[in-house]
């Protein structure tokens, strides 16, 4: 039974006239009159969000709101579990914080927000709201591309999963609680169906949207939007293209200026008068032009080879750019026929194109999982092979040395079960230095130490949050956890003890990396890095110069040089421990360490060491969420060639840089294949999505992670 002030709460919600500021206003004091009362909390965070939305909210005021509902939404939920608006309004809350926190946080998040929402349902399944939440859920899920899936792999180990057909159970099941009461549902319903190219369904649900009633101030605006005639499906999947003769000379004169034509692309500019538009000082990534006709090439491609009914027509015929197309018809029969072929007779054979240059298109052998595998691990000294997929387990592999499809596919792996459920999830795993142990940790905060043979030697619940990182120490001594709850755990192996578990940081820690046997680097979403010593409470150096939350930290092969990645779009080199005579954007402030769970001395002053990044890498146009060092100079086994760094980003490019010098000497893009010297080595095609790949330690195989379950195994010949 709810309390009077709840219901009154409610009765002002529903009252349009009531103003939200206002409402907010009373029910911060109802709040702090009934501190306890839930009904009070979810309505007073329902009505924080609504006022965060307002067109009048500004940037920070939404911030603070957001943050103010969360704080309030986590209060509500630790006093009622069984509330079905508090899970409702978890979710919502918590979706909107993903905003602020950055990309890894927000994966995270995503398996929070849908547990809750399907806790919800279960508790009121009569709730048409919470069915169309999740239905938007899956849309947000299934609509993710190629790029974004192998970024959240990386980030977090297990992607989230969903499909639009999962989507439409959801949308469909709203609809029938609340049938044509609401615009945006029947509007999502026929965009799924469209994703479907199921037309006849898109059309009828389409229809439906028009006549719905409008409820919601979405409703309005989309309503508003068809009587300026402008469809409301089209508006929301489409944009609005404009495009001005300035633009095209402007895309022009750089081809000009980027091919070596000094004096055409003077002259040009000159004769279009350039230099009085306002599209002059614009920056245009190189080749623009180029990737411009690229991609609309393949639009006319596309278009040229669809069907009426949505259904696409099988072509091998080349589509150039000045020659007119023919279509020719993709031999099925031949292409069954070589495949059959490649099973019996060519397992470890390679496939040659002559006559054209074209590369080695090499087989693989495949060992398959239950779902889809989205990370794989070497074995640092054996022929063994961990992989992690989708469906709480990870699976160890050992691989002959002489492959064949037949013996591949006959491997039984030894499965690491982490229990199953939704918060279950392997998020990280990691083989110590001498390949006899391999740690894994879990969305639900716990790290397990696995032997080789697939046996579970220990198990610790240390977190309160996901684990984002397990790392074992240059020796092994040390295994490092860390977590969404802020908070590092480090276990000694000699003694089979927890050293110390220590706050360092303000926001979810999301990656780490170890120096040696007594230091390691932690990075955060609060856009800081600390420099940490095994044993000490508060870390020696604390680095600051990101913008946005850093997504990965790794030291140098040496130990001297650190680098980071972020969601700022940048990639920082940094020398830690450079002396006091160094300008310094370093600060040796930080957060207190966690005395009651925390071991070592605490030697009450803070370190004086200073630094400043070496170099800042720029040059990347969207979030840069991994990077690797290259096996080259001191440190290394190849001292005498230059040390470099790689770095990949969300705008679909890798691009390595010279560390000396911080200067980007290559830059690939991947909707293409990616060239080294000119000439592609070899090529390996598989039936699905590849995530991730990995070289073993004697650079004689290939593994790579395929979305449909594949783990393919490819042995490299030049």
């Amino acid at each position: 039974m709810e309390s009077a002030d709840a219901a009154r709460a409610e009765e002002l919600y529903n009252d349009k006239s009531y103003d939200r500021r206002t409402l907010l206003a009373e029910l911060r004091q109802m709040h702090v009159a009934s501190p306890e009362d839930v009904g009070v909390m979810w309505r007073l965070t329902r009505c924080a969000y609504d006022v965060s939305n307002l067109k009048s909210t500004s940037a920070a005021e939404k911030k603070e709101l957001t943050y103010f509902a969360r704080d309030v939404i986590q209060k509500a939920l630790d006093r009622a579990q069984d509330v079905a608006q508090v899970h409702n309004w978890f979710g919502i809350i918590l979706s909107s914080i993903g905003d602020y926190e950055g990309s890894k946080v927000a994966i995270a998040n995503s398996y929070t927000i849908k547990g809750h929402w399907e806790t919800s349902v279960a508790l009121d399944p009569s709730n048409p709201t919470t069915h169309h939440l999740l239905g938007r859920w899956c849309i947000s899920i299934a609509d993710l591309s190629w790029l974004e899936r192998k970024a959240a792999a990386v980030l977090f180990g297990t992607p989230p999963e969903s499909s639009y057909d999962e989507a439409l159970e959801f949308l469909l099941q709203s609809d029938a609680l609340a049938p044509g009461a609401w615009k945006k549902n029947s509007l999502l319903i026929a965009q799924v169906y469209y994703k479907k190219k199921d037309w006849a369904a898109a059309k009828e649900w389409t229809q439906k949207a028009l006549a719905a009633p409008v409820q919601t101030e979405e409703d309005q605006t989309r309503e508003s939007a068809r009587g300026k005639g402008r469809p409301p499906l089209r508006r929301a999947r489409y944009f609005t293209m404009a495009i001005t003769s300035d633009e095209v000379n402007f895309l022009i004169y750089r081809y000009l200026q980027e091919s070596g034509f000094m004096h055409s692309a003077f002259t040009f500019a000159y004769e279009s008068q350039l230099a009085k538009t306002s599209v002059i000082d614009t920056e245009l990534p190189p080749g623009a032009l180029i990737s411009f006709i690229q991609k609309g090439l393949q639009y006319v491609g596309i278009e040229a080879h669809i069907n009426e009914d949505g259904t696409e027509r099988e072509c091998e015929g080349e589509f150039s750019l000045l020659s007119p197309h023919i279509c020719r018809v993709a031999q099925s029969a031949t292409s069954s026929a070589r495949s059959a072929g490649a099973a019996s007779k060519s397992s470890n054979k390679r496939k040659r194109k002559h006559g054209d240059g074209s590369p080695d298109t090499v087989d693989a052998a495949k060992v398959t999982e239950a779902n889809g595998v989205y990370g794989c691990l070497w074995n640092p000294v054996k022929n063994v092979l961990v992989s992690g997929s989708s469906d709480s387990t990870a699976r160890i592999w050992e691989i002959p040395s002489e492959l064949s499809a037949s013996t591949a596919l006959a491997l039984t792996p030894k499965v690491l079960n982490h229990g199953a459920g939704p918060h279950k999830d392997v998020t990280t795993l990691e083989w110590n230095p001498d390949g006899t142990l391999l740690a894994s940790g879990t969305y639900n905060g716990k790290t397990r130490i696995w032997d080789v043979g697939g046996e579970m030697k220990h198990i610790f619940q240390y977190h309160n949050g996901p684990v984002f990182a397990t790392r074992w120490s240059k020796s092994g001594t040390y295994l490092l956890s860390a977590s969404f709850d802020k908070t590092v755990a480090v276990w000694d192996t000699t003694g089979e003890t927890k050293r110390q578990q220590i706050k360092l940081h303000e926001d979810p820690i999301l990656d780490a990396s170890w120096k040696d046997d007594s230091t390691f680097a932690t990075c955060s979403s609060d856009m800081r890095i600390c420099v940490t010593r095994v044993g000490e409470l508060k870390p020696d150096v604390v680095l600051t110069g990101h913008t946005d939350a850093i997504n990965s930290v790794k030291w140098g092969p040496s130990g001297r040089l650190l680098a980071s990645c972020s969601d700022d779009f940048t990639v920082k080199i940094w020398d830690p421990f450079r002396g006091d005579d160094e300008s310094s954007a370093a600060t040796p402030e930080q957060p207190e360490a966690d005395g009651a769970d925390a071991a070592g001395k605490e030697d009450g002053e803070k370190k004086k060491a200073k630094t400043a990044w070496l170099h800042n890498l720029e040059e990347h146009k969207k979030e840069v969420y991994t990077f690797r060092w290259s096996c080259t100079g001191p440190g290394t086994a190849n001292p005498g060639s230059p040390l470099t760094l790689a770095s990949a980003s969300f705008d679909g490019t890798v691009k390595v840089w010279d560390v000396e010098s911080g200067a980007c000497i290559r830059t690939f893009e991947h909707q293409y294949p990616v060239y080294g010297d000119g000439s592609l080595a070899k090529t390996y095609q598989a039936n699905g999505d590849i995530y991730e790949v990995n070289w073993n330690k004697q650079g004689s195989l290939i593994s790579a992670c395929v979305s449909n379950g594949d783990v393919a195994i490819i042995a490299f010949r030049l």
